[in-house]
């Protein structure tokens, strides 16, 4: 849905970071494994969500969406 414009990407990262790397890089190698096997792409999207996932962390995606704390101070201040 991210990729397609149906959701903000930071919404997908902020709320699944963690999980994203986690999951992609336990997979990786079945995932390359499929993508021989079918001798095409396989989980493209996902993918790219994960190298999106490496590059920002999430206090960063945090901030650039201006959420609020428990202490009353935006995140991104």
């Amino acid at each position: 849905m991210y990729a397609l414009d149906m959701v903000d990407f930071r919404i997908a990262l902020g709320i699944f970071h963690f999980r994203i790397r986690q999951v992609w890089e336990t997979l990786e190698p079945y995932i390359r494994a499929e993508r021989v096997a079918r001798q095409a792409p396989f989980l493209p999207f996902f993918e790219n969500l994960y190298i999106r996932a490496q590059v920002a962390s999430p206090e960063e995606i945090f901030r650039s969406i201006g959420l609020r704390s428990t202490h009353g101070y935006a995140l991104g201040a």
